[in-house]
Formats: structure tokens, C-alpha cells, sequence
């Protein structure tokens, strides 16, 4: 599993490229501004695409495939992140179902807020339901005014599975829910604008 998550783009090569022709065209936007407002639809479109875990997690049924962990002591376990990204199971004793510390998600949501800590980067702030962790992501440019270029880099160790794909890859969801909902905004923009030029 991928420790986080890292995506570079710029508007050549970019498969943002159409949207952010579009966005200059359509709403006058500079070049630098309009890559600026392409990567905040990806963050935008990558947060709406990852999960909030419950806050509990889900209890498993012990089969006794481990001897030290018999199951009439531990009838149960729940599967827990290492800060190595890997998966660990944590036996839960007889009688403590509801009360063994492992049970609770401490920070249920964090996966989802992280994106959001990027829209406010990108100049355009959304409600996080957890304050930012310092160093957990990045957003900076890497280009120029004349070739502008971003970064966004995400390195909760998680975030790869937390977020919700079909049959792609993550980040080539994103891209596309992100052209997606960059042209219906400039689709409502461009309407309102003809609607109120024939009132």
C-alpha cells in the first residue's frame, strides 16, 4: 500500500488540460490562475471520493488461526493501521466488545478534512470537521508565472484506501469527477450570465 498520496500536473501534458483552457476562455481567468483553480477542483473532487470512517470499528470473528490468541479468551479482533501502513489485528477479550480502547476511532473524518486543508490552500476554504495536522500534507507551486505548475502531496498513511474507487485507480477517478464538476460550475456561471442579459 502506497504511504500516501503524491500528484504533480501542469497544463501541458495534464489531463486537466481541456478544463483549464476553459477556464481562461470562459471566465477570463489568467493561466496561472486557472491551473491554481484546477488543482483546487482535484482536491475538491479527491475529497468528496474518500470515505469517513465510522467511529467504531467493526468487529471480526476470531477463527484461532493464532495459538497465543485462543478463542474462548479473545472471541473477537479488529483490524488497526501500524504507522508503516500495514495492517494489524488487535484481539478484543471476552467482555470488553464495547470498552477496549482499540475499539474507537479517535479521528473519524481525518482521511476526508485533509483534502479540504488543500482547498483553503489553493484560496478557497472548506469546513474541515478536524483542524489541520502540521506536515500531514503540502500544497505549493512548482512552476513560474508563465508555466505554472502545482503539487499536492497527502502523507496520512492511509489515505490511499480511504478513498473510494471503482475498478480505477484513485487518482484517475479524481481527475475526472474534477473536469466533471469544473464544467458544471462554468456551465450554471454561463447560464445565470445569459439568464440575467435577457432580464
Amino acid at each position: 500500500m502506497a504511504e500516501g498520496i503524491t500528484v504533480k500536473f501542469d497544463p501541458d501534458p495534464s489531463v486537466l488540460s481541456g478544463l483549464i483552457e476553459r477556464i481562461q476562455r470562459d471566465t477570463g481567468k489568467s493561466l496561472e490562475d486557472a491551473v491554481r483553480i484546477a488543482a483546487w477542483y482535484l482536491a475538491g473532487s479527491l475529497s468528496a471520493s474518500t470515505k469517513t470512517a465510522k467511529k467504531k470499528r467493526g468487529l471480526r470473528k476470531n477463527k484461532g488461526k493464532e495459538k497465543s490468541r485462543p478463542t474462548w479468551v479473545y472471541p473477537h479482533y479488529v483490524n488497526v493501521y501500524r504507522k508503516d501502513s500495514s495492517i494489524a489485528r488487535h484481539y478484543i477479550k471476552v467482555g470488553e466488545e464495547t470498552t477496549d480502547p482499540a475499539i474507537v476511532i479517535p479521528k473519524a473524518g481525518l482521511a476526508k478534512s485533509s483534502w479540504k486543508w488543500m482547498l483553503g490552500d489553493l484560496g478557497k476554504p472548506r469546513k474541515a470537521k478536524h483542524g489541520r495536522i502540521a506536515g500531514a500534507v503540502s500544497v505549493r507551486s512548482i512552476g513560474t508565472e508563465k508555466d505554472p505548475a502545482w503539487q499536492m502531496e497527502n502523507r496520512l498513511n492511509y489515505i490511499e484506501s480511504a478513498i473510494r474507487h471503482s475498478g480505477r485507480a484513485p487518482i484517475e477517478t479524481a481527475f475526472q469527477r474534477a473536469i466533471n464538476s469544473g464544467n458544471r460550475k462554468i456551465d450554471g456561471m454561463m447560464a445565470k450570465a445569459i439568464a440575467k442579459g435577457k432580464a
